[in-house]
Parts: C-alpha cells; structure tokens; sequence
C-alpha cells in the first residue's frame, strides 16, 4: 500500500466527461438518402442524355445524314458513362463515409464499456475495503505503523484518530506511539474530522492521509475515476 505525503497547498480534482450518445437508425437513414439522392442524379442525367440523343436523332432524319445518328448514339454513351461514373464514386464516398462513422462509434462505445466495467469493479473494491476494516482491526493498526514510519524523523508527531477508534484501539494504539525509533513528542489525538475508518499522522510542514475515503479518492483519480466517498 501506498503512502500518501499531503502538503497543505490546496488540490483540485480533475474534470470527467461522459461519452455522447450514438443513433445508428439516424445513420443508417442519412446514407439511405445520399444514396437515394446518387440514384436520383444519375437517373435524371440518363433521362437527359436520351432526350438529347432523340433530339439529334431527329434532327439527323430530317437532314438525312448517318453522321447525325452516329453523335446522337456517341451522346447517349457519353451521358450514360458519366451517369454510371457519378452514381458508383457516390455511393462510394457514402459507404466510406459510413464506415469510418461506425467504427468511431464502436471505439467510442468500447471506451464507455471499458470504463463502466472500470467503475463497477471499483465500488465492489470500496464496498470489500470498507466491510475488512469494520472487522479487522489490524489493518488500521497497520496504516498507524506504515504512517509512523514514513515520518520518524519528524521532530513532533501527532497520530489523529476518530474518538470513537481511540476508545476501541486505544491501547494498541498507545504501544505503537510509544515504540522505540520514534520522537519523543510523539502523541495520540482524538479528532472527530478524521473518520472511524482511518487515520491521519501530522508533522511540521504536512500530513499523512490514510483515512479510507482519501485512499479511495487518490486510487480513482489515478483510474480516471470519481470516488463515491468524494
């Protein structure tokens, strides 16, 4: 377990966003219609291009000429060709479109499914961490240990615990306190800001924060959480 060293310059929590909604049925509808729309101008281009070789084609009967019927098939091909051209590069362009929309959708879906199975697993940490301290005093007794040691050091040390954890480890609390390698002025305080499930070893210049929520706050921050005990 890590220790957290706490100066008393002041923190901030990191912003979180959420992932945007995804409407495939609206997706699925707007490529519908580009296509509809390709059709659509390829057709009429067709039409065109018949209506323009008839036009030619009539015009060449009435002159007689073979010529006139050759440009107006030549026309016709002409038109269909582009027609055909235009239609396929469209509906090209719109799947490709579709394609990339879909798989920025499923990353972006992952992301979300990643993160929501990161903060279930989370809260069934909390809920674990917090059921073993309420029934295993020694990891409290523990967090006192590793805190202590951290800052032997220290000229005066003051271990705050919550009133109600000092009537019930009061004296295993007391022992440690007093264990050699420690300052003299080292000394046990009750303090009601500091919850049952933890404990807090101040000093000069800064503190330790193993309360439970603290811990819980500093491990979602570094997941990209938020912690309930916020």
């Amino acid at each position: 377990m890590s220790i957290i060293l706490k100066s008393k310059s002041n923190k901030r929590d990191p912003g979180f966003s959420g992932v945007a909604g995804f409407n495939l049925d609206d997706l699925a509808n707007r490529a519908s219609q580009e296509l509809d729309q390709a059709q659509q101008s390829a057709a009429a281009i067709i039409k065109q291009a018949h209506a323009d070789a008839e036009a030619i084609q009539k015009q060449a009967r009435e002159a007689g000429r073979e010529e006139g019927l050759k440009d107006a098939n030549e026309v016709i091909d002409q038109r269909v060709k582009v027609a055909v051209d235009t239609a396929v590069h469209s509906r090209l362009a719109t799947l490709e479109s579709t394609i990339d929309e879909l798989w920025q959708t499923e990353q972006e879906w992952l992301q979300q499914w990643q993160r929501n199975t990161l903060e279930i697993a989370f809260e069934i940490a909390q809920k674990l961490t917090r059921h073993a301290i309420q029934n295993n005093d020694d990891i409290l007794i523990a967090w006192a240990n590793e805190a202590l040691d951290a800052v032997r050091g220290a000229r005066k040390i003051t271990l705050a615990v919550h009133p109600e954890t000092l009537s019930v480890l009061g004296q295993q609390l007391d022992r440690i306190v007093r264990r050699p390698g420690l300052p003299q002025e080292t000394h046990i305080e009750p303090d009601e800001t500091v919850e049952p499930m933890g404990v807090v070893v101040r000093q000069e210049g800064g503190h330790i924060d193993l309360q439970l929520s603290t811990q819980m706050e500093t491990l979602a921050q570094h997941l990209g959480l938020k912690s309930d005990d916020q």
